[in-house]
């Protein structure tokens, strides 16, 4: 008890040394910032430089950043983050990355004229400077990164949006469902569609190549369990991996089922579960080892989800929003019953384009009907697509750098 206690206050004085050295460097940096920005021979610019803010480079914020780097040659970009990881990963590809408080790049940062991000303005350089004033030099663009289904989730959007100059929406719906909340906000939406659902339907993906590279063998069909990683808002807390049954358990009889039909199982859970579910997913992973045809994708190691959207052939999900993202290539979908009341969910984007279970009988049956060729929501889901992306051409990445270069004139 004694080396528990003494292990616990240990703990909180790093956690605390911590937080007194994040805030000294943001200090210092707000200070930098402030000191360089007041030089207007220092501060003032000729060029036209996009950055990109985020935790991760992927999503939408990786589509649109390839779009202009391949056609916007006169337009310098970059990317930048806290997570040092994610830095370490893309001096691998051809991407310009810093860390959002690195005091040598000040100049560039202040240069900027668009700021481009899909989980808010948290990293963007100047935002803890000017998060109290409103006032910011640059002009700044959102994204998004989730077409939610659950009521009251895009409240959070509104309010942020007050601070951008633009937000960037998939549909008509989408427009009419912000506008209801916010009648102020007509002129900064802009329907272009969203980038990361171009590689869905624009047939630049192998998936033969996916699948070698995920060293997944290529002749089976493809399941995939893909939920969200849990919500206050839903009455979610500590969530589990699967709702009607022990982890360990389910994996054996899914191995199985997948065995005897010739198919793999792939499980990718939000990264925002397997940090808040650490325990769980490490033993998960154990577990999976011991399989013949279960594969799980860490987010750490494939943080790209397009990919593996486009290989598979089922999704099996909950009220996650890569359900509305897979709807787009028209595949079976199964949700699972997470106990979330129907109330707590925007009618209009509720699971009715796909099969709903309730039980571990109906979860192993409804996989079976699906790998029938059996799937009676085809025609629903195709409705379901003109509600929710009013472009399926591809194109949506152009269009979203098109909106963003006319902030640069």
């Amino acid at each position: 008890m004694v080396q528990s206690v003494r292990g616990h206050s240990m703990i909180s004085k790093l956690s605390n040394i911590n937080t007194y050295k994040y805030a000294a460097n943001l200090a210092l940096f707000n200070f930098a910032y402030l000191l360089y920005l007041s030089i207007p021979k220092l501060s003032g610019n000729d060029e036209k430089i996009v950055g990109f803010a985020s935790q991760h480079f992927n999503g939408n914020i990786k589509y649109l950043y390839e779009e202009m780097n391949q056609n916007y040659n006169n337009v310098k970009l970059y990317f930048v983050t806290e997570n040092s990881a994610e830095l370490e990963r893309l001096t691998e590809e051809n991407v310009d990355a810093y860390h959002c408080r690195d005091i040598r790049k000040i100049p560039l940062f202040v240069k900027t004229n668009v700021w481009v991000t899909s989980h808010g303005p948290f990293y963007i350089p100047e935002y803890y400077l000017f998060s109290l004033s409103k006032k910011h030099k640059s002009k700044w663009v959102d994204l998004w990164h989730a077409v939610e289904a659950l009521d009251g989730t895009s409240d959070g959007r509104v309010k942020m949006l007050k601070d951008y100059d633009i937000g960037i929406i998939p549909s008509d719906f989408f427009m009419q469902h912000y506008l209801s909340k916010d009648e102020t906000l007509s002129g900064k939406l802009k329907l272009t569609g969203f980038p990361r659902t171009d590689p869905l339907v624009d047939n630049r993906f192998d998936r033969q190549k996916i699948m070698r590279h995920m060293r997944i063998p290529q002749k089976n069909k493809n399941i995939l369990y893909a939920t969200t990683w849990g919500k206050p808002a839903a009455g979610e807390k500590n969530k589990p991996f699967f709702p009607f049954e022990n982890d360990e358990i389910i994996i054996r009889d899914i191995d199985e089922f997948c065995m005897k039909k010739n198919c793999n199982f792939i499980i990718r859970m939000h990264p925002n579960w397997e940090r808040d579910e650490k325990e769980t997913a490490l033993k998960l992973i154990k577990y999976i080892e011991k399989t013949n045809n279960i594969y799980y994708l860490p987010f750490n190691t494939y943080p790209i989800t397009e990919p593996i959207l486009y290989i598979s052939d089922l999704l099996i999900t909950d009220h996650s929003s890569i359900g509305r993202d897979f709807a787009l290539l028209n595949r079976p979908m199964i949700y699972l019953d997470f106990g979330i009341a129907k109330e707590k969910l925007i009618p209009e984007l509720s699971n009715e384009i796909g099969y709903f279970s309730q039980s571990k009988e109906d979860f192993f049956y409804l996989m079976q009907k699906v790998l029938d060729n059996e799937d009676e929501y085809k025609i629903a889901r195709v409705e379901f697509i003109k509600k929710i992306c009013k472009y399926s051409d591809g194109n949506s990445s152009q269009r979203c750098a098109e909106e963003i270069t006319k902030l640069l004139i």
